[in-house]
């Protein structure tokens, strides 16, 4: 099949994460066979034999080429690692590094989710004046532990969309790590938090079908939203992210996609 979209598509991931990512890989290439997958796992930690292993079950796939990338941030940077987090959440604000100059948008997926549908439409978004496009957490209370005003909205990090020559172009790494060395001590959610903080006003929203979080599955708060957007956002979600404790691949997961 020709296919004439190719999407850089990066991973960030430990040993412990790999084959999850192969799965959340395997279900990218099997829903979205529109285009070619230029595809990137970096690790902090050697993955040892996974990356072989990775290999070996992407080889099917005709749409997809595959890289993996050993790398360490800079020792000297005060990265804050809190909760269920590590380093490798980091990894993500490198992805410069991980791509030629002449790559100016790439797409970003955690390991623990499962893309279920056709992602085209999310690829396809015009960013216009924004960085990055990510997916609003509804019902969020993280916005005012830096200062962002409501209307703009807490966005998980799972998925993005990055603008990267708009990244390179305007240092956004740079932003983001003097944020981090500035206000280490506001830092829960790792990435995440720095993301928003430093990009709040940069993003724009995609909608809640390209990254459908455990809260739209479980009734852990109230999200804001009315009964049939919830419903509509469940049955037609296009990536199921597994975040938060209830994972497909633990014991006695409760989550209803598992």
């Amino acid at each position: 099949m020709f296919r004439s979209v190719t999407v850089p598509t990066l991973f960030c991931i430990n040993q412990r994460y790999a084959k999850h990512a192969g799965v959340c890989i395997v279900s990218l290439l099997e829903n979205n066979p529109w285009a070619f997958f230029d595809i990137v796992v970096v690790s902090t930690g050697d993955v040892g034999g996974e990356a072989a292993k990775l290999r070996r079950t992407l080889a099917a796939y005709p749409n997809c080429a595959l890289k993996t990338v050993r790398f360490n941030p800079h020792a000297d940077l005060r990265l804050p690692v809190r909760a269920h987090y590590s380093i490798d959440n980091y990894t993500r604000l490198w992805m410069t590094e991980f791509f030629p100059a002449s790559v100016s948008k790439v797409l970003y997926l955690d390991s623990d989710m499962v893309v279920t549908g056709d992602i085209s439409g999310m690829w396809n978004a015009p960013l216009g004046d924004a960085v990055i496009g990510a997916v609003t957490i509804p019902g969020s209370t993280r916005c005012s532990a830096f200062d962002i005003p409501e209307h703009y909205g807490y966005f998980n990090s799972g998925v993005l969309i990055v603008d990267l020559a708009r990244w390179r172009r305007e240092d956004i790494f740079t932003q983001l790590i003097e944020y981090l060395v500035a206000h280490h001590e506001k830092i829960v959610d790792a990435d995440q938090d720095v993301l928003n903080a430093c990009l709040y006003d940069r993003r724009l929203a995609l909608p809640y079908i390209y990254n459908a979080i455990s809260p739209f599955f479980f009734d852990y708060h109230p999200l804001g939203i009315d009964a049939n957007e919830l419903a509509a956002v469940r049955a037609n979600a296009r990536i199921v992210h597994f975040n938060g404790a209830s994972k497909p691949w633990s014991h006695l997961c409760r989550h209803p996609r598992r």
